[in-house]
């Protein structure tokens, strides 16, 4: 198996989009996962460690070499909320913006309601 093949099928366990998985591990942009799985690149051992870190129920041989079982045989399949990462991401970004709409909003209602200088 290939590393685009083992990194494919570990995106489609976790029931994530590309995207999804890259912003996952905290990275900015997809094209590191892009590039592996469109096998202009392999998977290094650093972002093997970093993905097996993050998805601590995934062997770091197998994805790095393809050796043995995909999962380790103590932990349980990724729960839930990891697989719900990305629409999390995506609800924290929303609820940013509504705190930094209501924040101008108080600001603007503080300014209104302070002392007239003149009066």
């Amino acid at each position: 198996m290939t590393d685009s093949e083992r990194l494919n099928k570990l995106i489609e366990y976790l029931k994530l989009n590309p995207l999804q998985f890259s912003l996952s591990l905290g990275h900015k942009r997809g094209d590191r996962v892009y590039n592996i799985l469109k096998n202009r690149n392999g998977i290094s051992s650093d972002l093997a460690r970093e993905i097996t870190t993050h998805y601590n129920n995934i062997r770091f041989d197998w994805l790095l070499t393809g050796e043995g079982e995909m999962l380790k045989a103590d932990q349980a399949p990724a729960r839930e909320e990891t697989v719900e990462s990305g629409k999390l991401y995506d609800i924290i970004l929303m609820q940013q913006e509504t705190i930094s709409k209501l924040t101008d909003r108080l600001l603007k209602f503080t300014e209104d309601f302070k002392p007239n200088k003149d009066q």
